[in-house]
């Protein structure tokens, strides 16, 4: 018998939702199939669903987890790798490797009497891919994610704070987005940075719009691309608020990133690469890749002062 629905649980920050739930939805349709949405709020993502979805469109998906799963199992301990379980149900959890390692066994495993597959997801998925996608298969899954994210209809409020701070921005800027926080350790290094802003210059125009979630470094760079000539853009209502930490109204920034021409961001940052993936430029974009020496850096700065902070 053919899966009749597909739940997606997403996990950990707002857009690893999104792309979880993009991803779900692109399942759903692959096996034409319901999608249901089980949301459930984590400290790297408090907002209730209908604070980032919008509730007149979203509302028939929203389903409660408790509904699909196994008595005993919660979001939180379905097992890693694909399960069969009890009323047909299919439970799929990917852990540290992502769910696309498990495509291939879940392409294998919806052949049995499948009726629901429940996923519990932080990160994008494509049934039609390998373990490891190929490039022709990752440019195929972005074009996929861009569409969805084209009519993914965020909370009204979302989206448009961001259509009016579109509105007033050129029609080619570039995107800047500096996710230190909990990716401090994989940044890049300034340098690094700034070369990339200055070879983008010609492409994307003279404005460019700067977000992140660290204040005092968005400050630094403002001025510095400021006493550069840039005609720098940023959203006050939000500064800040792209820490995965933060409320939904952090989406804002990222509507206004997948409007640019191109974006700049961490490569180790979903947030700033789905942007890129709904600007419908990725190929523009940059992903700068992470700094060995910086990180070995911190990594030695903190066994330098463990002693002292831990016994302090």
């Amino acid at each position: 018998m053919a899966v009749e629905r597909v739940v997606i649980i997403p996990r950990n920050g707002y857009v690893n939702r999104l792309q979880a739930l993009v991803s779900a939805q692109i399942l759903a349709e692959e096996l034409d199939a319901s999608l249901g949405v089980a949301w459930i709020p984590q400290p790297a993502a408090p907002a209730v669903v209908s604070d980032v979805l919008e509730n007149s469109v979203w509302d028939p998906n929203v389903i409660d987890a408790s509904e699909l799963l196994p008595d005993g199992i919660t979001p939180d301990t379905v097992p890693i790798g694909v399960t069969q379980a009890p009323g047909r149900v299919l439970m799929l959890a990917g852990g540290i490797n992502g769910e696309q390692v498990l495509m291939p066994q879940l392409r294998e495993q919806i052949k049995q009497d499948s009726n629901v597959i429940v996923i519990v997801a932080g990160g994008k998925f494509w049934l039609q891919g390998d373990k490891e996608l190929s490039p022709t298969q990752a440019a195929n899954f972005r074009t996929l994610r861009r569409n969805k994210y084209a009519h993914l209809h965020l909370n009204d409020s979302i989206e448009t704070a961001a259509q009016q701070f579109i509105t007033g921005l050129p029609e080619n800027y570039l995107g800047l987005h500096l996710r230190y926080s909990d990716r401090n350790p994989q940044a890049p290094l300034k340098r690094t940075i700034k070369q990339a802003v200055a070879e983008h210059r010609e492409m994307s125009g003279n404005a460019i719009f700067l977000c992140g979630d660290d204040p005092r470094r968005l400050d630094d760079w403002r001025d510095h691309l400021a006493r550069r000539g840039w005609d720098v853009r940023m959203n006050a209502t939000s500064l800040g608020n792209t820490s995965s930490r933060r409320p939904a109204s952090a989406l804002v920034d990222w509507r206004i990133l997948a409007s640019s021409s191109r974006v700049i961001f961490f490569a180790e940052s979903s947030f700033g690469e789905e942007a890129a993936v709904a600007s419908g430029h990725f190929d523009e974009s940059v992903g700068l890749r992470p700094s060995q020496v910086r990180a070995s850096a911190m990594r030695a700065a903190m066994l330098i002062t463990y002693p002292a902070r831990h016994w302090g």
